[in-house]
C-alpha cells in the first residue's frame, strides 16, 4: 500500500500535496481522443501517481495520521486495522489461498494470518439466514 516507505528518501512527506497536484495536472494534459483525461486504476494513471509518491518517505506517524483521516461514520481506522482488512478482503472477496495472502502480509505463520482473517459479523448473519431458511422449509 504504501510503496514509498523508504528511511532515505529524497522529499519529505510534506512534499506530498503539491506533487499529487502536479500530477493531476499532468493527467488532464494527457487527455484521450474523446477528451478526457486516463481514468483513474489505468496504467498511465497509476504511472504517474507512481512518479509523484516516488522518494517520499513517510514515518510511522505520517502513515498513522494519513489512515486514521481516511475513517468515516466514527469507526477508528489505523494501519493495523486496515492490514486485517486487507487480508480480509484478499482470502474472502478476492479468493487468495491463506498462504499467499500470509506471503503478503510477511507473517512467518500461517496461523497468525488467519487471526487476521476477520468476516465474523458477516458468517454470523449468513448462518442465521441459513438456519432460518431452513426452519421456513420444515415448517
Amino acid at each position: 500500500l504504501f510503496t514509498a516507505l523508504d528511511p532515505g528518501a529524497r522529499r519529505r512527506v510534506e512534499d506530498l500535496p503539491r506533487a499529487l497536484e502536479e500530477a493531476r495536472l499532468e493527467l488532464l494534459t494527457m487527455a484521450g481522443p474523446d477528451g478526457r483525461p486516463p481514468a483513474e486504476g489505468s496504467p498511465p494513471w497509476w504511472e504517474v501517481m507512481h512518479r509523484a509518491a516516488a522518494g517520499i518517505g513517510f514515518s510511522g506517524a505520517a502513515v498513522y495520521r494519513l489512515v486514521a483521516g481516511l475513517g468515516s461514520g466514527g469507526k477508528a481506522l489505523s494501519p493495523h486495522r486496515l492490514r486485517h482488512s486487507a487480508v480480509t478482503t484478499l482470502v474472502a472477496d478476492l479468493r487468495m489461498p491463506m498462504e499467499q495472502a500470509q506471503a503478503l502480509a510477511r507473517h512467518r505463520s500461517v496461523a497468525t494470518t488467519c487471526s487476521y482473517f476477520d468476516r465474523s459479523g458477516e458468517l454470523q448473519a449468513e448462518a442465521t439466514s441459513s438456519l432460518g431458511a431452513l426452519l421456513v422449509r420444515e415448517a
